[in-house]
């Protein structure tokens, strides 16, 4: 059977300088934080695109101290690719940070700045699909809520969320970028209206840019 494995922390953070850079915008940060509030007891959150762990990751481990995070990305962007869309945090200062400047991985800054909580993350490096949701479930897996944040494409965001739903159907499922600067995820929420995934009442608004699903019932 297929299975994931976790990437391996070093023994002591990277040699690179502070790099906080992340999309996730502040009018979301209250709606987010509601959400992961409302979790059970010792909830597992699982994280569909990572990047440098410097937005949801961090607010998520920060609120809840009973949280375990499971963060999936390939960290193969740079700091000239993540400059077409103007992160948050990439100045320290007057100056852009070491990432965007090309010092250090994705990986390693995301390892920096998840350094502190280290016992309670888990990062799987490699490109991910609507299978792996499958082999996460497979493993036992069962997380209480899940950011999708990776493939924007409707071709690779449906299939996901479609997974999500019957692998996981007691989970929050978090869409991010459902705006129309991303029409594929807006277009795969509509269509998992329309498939009946889930109902309109299930549907909810997560700030400016998120929305979640969360089923009122589990099948059976």
């Amino acid at each position: 059977m297929e299975q994931l494995s976790p990437t391996s922390w070093p023994t002591e953070p990277h040699p690179v300088g502070k790099s906080l850079c992340h999309w996730f915008p502040p009018a979301s940060i209250e709606p987010f934080n509601h959400v992961i509030r409302a979790l059970p007891e010792n909830p597992t959150y699982v994280e569909f695109g990572t990047f440098l762990g410097a937005g949801t990751t961090l607010k998520a481990l920060r609120l809840r101290d009973d949280l375990q995070a499971l963060c999936l990305d390939h960290w193969g962007i740079t700091g000239t690719s993540a400059a077409r869309w103007n992160p948050r945090g990439a100045k320290n200062g007057r100056h852009l940070c070491d990432f965007m400047v090309g010092k250090g991985t994705a990986l390693q800054h995301c390892q920096n700045n998840l350094w502190a909580y280290r016992d309670r993350v888990k990062l799987f490096k490699g490109s991910t699909t609507h299978r792996t949701v499958d082999i996460l479930a497979n493993q036992g897996i069962q997380p209480d809520c899940v950011l999708l944040d990776d493939d924007h494409s409707y071709e690779g965001f449906m299939p996901r969320l479609f997974r999500c739903r019957y692998r996981w159907p007691n989970a929050v499922i978090i869409c991010d970028d459902h705006t129309s600067s991303w029409p594929g995820v807006v277009k795969g929420v509509k269509e998992a209206l329309a498939r009946g995934f889930y109902t309109k009442e299930e549907l909810y608004q997560v700030g400016p840019r998120m929305v979640a699903f969360k089923r009122d019932k589990t099948d059976g």
